[in-house]
C-alpha cells in the first residue's frame, strides 16, 4: 500500500490519508521555492576563538564599534524602520522593514506583477504570507538564518554581554582590498562570516547553509541620526544567477511600533463559494498510480493541472500560459536544476467548477523541457501556495476531489490518528477507509 508522502515541514495543513487503497500522491518532483536565500561559511584556520577574547579581537571589535557609531549606533539599531528601493529577478519593487529588538517585519512589492509578500519574525516562529494570501510558518533552517541575520542587523554582537560567540578569522584580501574577518554565532543561529575594511565598517556577509553560498556585499554607507547605516547592498547566492540590488532611501527611529506588526500575518482568501454552499465537488483522474489530474479554466481557457503540496509555489506551462494570453515577467535563474527560464506570471480569473479565484502571481516554465518526468498533457502544477488555503478531500476510489470552505470540515469518526505519516505534526495524519484528506 502506497500512502501519502507527507506535507513539508513548513505545512500546516492536517493530512488525511487512505487505509485500503493502492493508491498514493508521490511528490515526484519539487521546485525550490524561488525566494529562500542560503548563506555560505568559508572554513578557516587559526580561529582566535573562546570565552576570553584576545587582545587582537578586542581592539577589532572597538575600531568597529566606533566606525559605526559607538553606543548610540547599538541602541538605534533596536528600533528602526527602513524604506528601501530593491530589484530582485529583473524586476523593481519597494520594501519596508521594520525592527524592534529581535523581532522583524518585511514587506515586499513588486508592481510590476503585482507581487507582495509578508515576513514575520517574532522571536521565535516565522511566518510568511505569500502574494496570493496563503500564510505558512517557516522551519527550522529559516529560523537559524533569522537569527543569524538579526544579530547582525541588530549590532548586537557588539553590546557588552552578547550572548553571541565571537571568533577571530584570519585577514584575507580581495581586489587589492584588505579586510579583517569575524565569525559570529547568535544562540539559535547559523554562524555569519563577517569582513571589516580598514575603516572599521561592515562590508560583507557570509552565512553557510549545507554547502549553499550567499553573500551580502555592502558597497555604501549613509548617516542617519548621527549611526551609520548601509545605504546600497547586493546579495548574491550559489542557488540563483541573478544579483539582488537593495538601496536604503530612509532610516527612522520610532520611540515605539505597534504589537501587531509582528504577529503572524493573517491570510487573505479570495476564493467565492457558490451561495449558502461550504464545499464543492470536481472529479478527478489518476495517471499512472501517481498523478492526481483535475481541470480548471483561466480567463475561460480549460487546463489540465497536477495537485503537489510538495511544489511550493503554483505553476503554469508557457505553452498554456501563452494560450490564455498571460505575458510572463522578470527572470528567476536557478544555477542549477531540470527547470530553466523560470519567470512570474499574472494570471486571470480562475475557476474550479463552481468555485471562483481573481487574480493570481504564480510561476511559468517550460513543464516539458528534456527529462521532465511530468505528463505531457500537463497544463500546470497546483503547489502548496494554492492547496494550502482549503481543506480538500482526494476519494480515489469515487474518483472525485472536494474542496472544503475554511472551518467547515470536520474529521469523519472513523478516522484514526497515525502520527508516525507526520513526526512533526502528530495530530494531523488521519486514515479513513476510501479518501485522504487535508485539512
Amino acid at each position: 500500500m502506497t500512502l501519502l508522502q507527507p506535507l513539508p515541514d513548513y505545512s500546516s495543513t492536517s493530512c488525511y490519508v487512505s487505509r485500503n487503497t493502492s493508491y498514493g500522491v508521490g511528490r515526484e518532483f519539487m521546485f525550490t521555492q524561488a525566494f529562500l536565500c542560503a548563506f555560505v561559511l568559508h572554513a578557516a584556520d587559526g580561529v582566535d576563538a573562546g570565552p576570553s577574547p584576545s587582545a587582537a579581537l578586542q581592539a577589532l571589535l572597538a575600531r568597529h564599534r566606533a566606525a559605526v557609531g559607538g553606543d548610540r549606533a547599538i541602541e538605534l539599531s533596536r528600533r528602526w524602520k527602513m524604506s528601501q528601493r530593491i530589484k530582485m529577478y529583473g524586476l523593481n519593487g519597494t520594501a519596508v522593514e521594520f525592527a524592534d529588538g529581535a523581532r522583524r517585519r518585511i514587506e515586499l512589492t513588486l508592481p510590476d506583477l503585482p507581487f507582495e509578500t509578508v515576513n514575520v519574525w517574532d522571536g521565535e516562529r516565522l511566518f510568511e504570507r505569500g502574494t496570493n494570501g496563503d500564510v505558512r510558518p517557516l522551519g527550522r533552517s529559516e529560523i537559524e538564518r533569522k537569527r543569524a541575520e538579526v544579530a547582525i542587523s541588530s549590532r548586537d554582537y557588539l553590546r557588552a554581554g552578547s550572548a553571541s560567540r565571537i571568533e577571530l578569522l584570519p585577514p584575507t584580501q580581495d581586489k587589492g582590498q584588505a579586510f579583517e574577518r569575524l565569525r559570529v554565532t547568535a544562540p539559535g543561529g547559523q554562524p555569519s562570516e563577517i569582513w571589516i575594511d580598514a575603516a572599521g565598517l561592515l562590508r560583507r556577509q557570509i552565512v553557510n547553509f549545507e554547502g549553499v553560498v550567499s553573500t551580502s556585499f555592502i558597497d555604501e554607507y549613509e548617516k542617519h541620526d548621527g549611526v551609520m547605516f548601509p545605504k546600497r547592498i547586493r546579495r548574491t547566492s550559489s542557488e540563483e544567477m541573478n544579483e539582488t540590488l537593495i538601496e536604503v532611501v530612509d532610516v527612522e527611529f520610532p520611540s515605539q511600533l505597534p504589537r501587531t506588526l509582528f504577529q503572524p500575518p493573517a491570510p487573505r482568501l479570495d476564493a467565492v463559494f457558490p451561495g449558502g454552499h461550504t464545499s464543492i465537488t470536481l472529479p478527478l483522474a489518476l495517471l499512472e498510480n501517481k498523478w492526481v489530474l483535475v481541470q480548471a479554466s483561466l480567463s475561460g481557457h480549460l487546463g489540465t493541472c497536477v495537485l503537489d503540496t510538495g511544489a511550493a509555489s503554483t505553476i503554469y506551462d508557457f505553452s498554456y500560459l501563452k494560450k490564455i494570453g498571460a505575458q510572463p515577467k522578470g527572470e528567476i535563474a536557478p544555477a542549477g536544476g531540470m527547470f530553466k527560464g523560470i519567470s512570474f506570471v499574472r494570471t486571470g480569473a480562475m475557476e474550479f467548477g463552481e468555485l471562483q479565484f481573481g487574480a493570481q502571481t504564480v510561476i511559468a516554465t517550460d513543464l516539458h523541457a528534456p527529462d521532465s518526468p511530468l505528463p505531457a498533457q500537463l497544463d500546470g502544477v497546483l503547489g502548496y501556495d494554492f492547496l494550502s488555503r482549503f481543506p480538500f478531500t482526494i476519494d480515489y476510489v469515487g474518483g472525485w476531489l472536494t474542496f472544503w470552505k475554511p472551518g467547515s470540515y470536520q474529521p469523519a469518526a472513523q478516522e484514526l490518528r497515525v502520527p508516525e505519516l507526520h513526526p512533526r505534526h502528530p495530530e494531523c495524519a488521519r486514515f479513513t477507509t476510501s479518501a485522504a484528506t487535508y485539512a
